[in-house]
């Protein structure tokens, strides 16, 4: 599969993943890719993804929404194509579309110190992803996991330049040991 003897990794927090190729689809190659992505453009004709292995794919072909048939200009066949069953699709952080005001990418959002009313509450770890509305996973001082649910009641402001996020949490969301 790979043109080049030469196989790197890609660095997990310089890229995004876009996809998840799930099944291979007939005999010429194509791949049943979740989309990640809401940008509509990412899997265009002549669009370039990667592997976590380094490996650089091209977009031939592609049609659906949430679940897209992908022909990969460097996957021929089924064999091809099923080996590459469960594996992620990067695309480089400085490809991501922008988003518009008030819309923040889940890595723009890790690692922001949290303050509940002025106080502070902790860094967000991690944001998980749910129907109803995102959970920002925060890290207390003493180590304490607190779910802070992403709606506009709660969520005050978001300053990336500052590196901070302010929240009025609902009362009993935390204990006040």
């Amino acid at each position: 599969l790979f043109k080049t003897t030469e196989i790197f990794m890609l660095k997990k927090e310089e890229h995004l993943i876009v996809g998840k190729i799930v099944a291979a689809h007939g005999v010429r190659g194509l791949c049943k890719v979740e989309n990640r992505s809401e940008y509509n453009k990412r899997y265009a004709v002549g669009a370039r993804l990667f592997l976590l292995n380094g490996q650089e794919l091209h977009v031939e072909a592609s049609s659906g929404s949430d679940f897209l048939l992908v022909k990969f200009v460097e996957i021929n066949d089924r064999t091809a194509a099923e080996a590459l069953r469960g594996q992620l699709l990067y695309i480089p952080k400085t490809e991501a579309a922008p988003l518009p005001p008030g819309r923040y990418y889940s890595f723009q959002l890790e690692g922001l110190a949290v303050y509940n009313k002025g106080q502070y509450l902790g860094k967000l770890t991690e944001v998980i992803f749910n129907p109803a509305n995102d959970i920002y996973m925060t890290k207390t001082a003493a180590g304490k996991e607190v779910c802070v649910p992403a709606l506009k009641t709660v969520i005050k402001e978001v300053n990336l330049e500052q590196g901070r996020m302010d929240v009025v949490l609902p009362e009993g969301l935390i204990d006040e040991d």
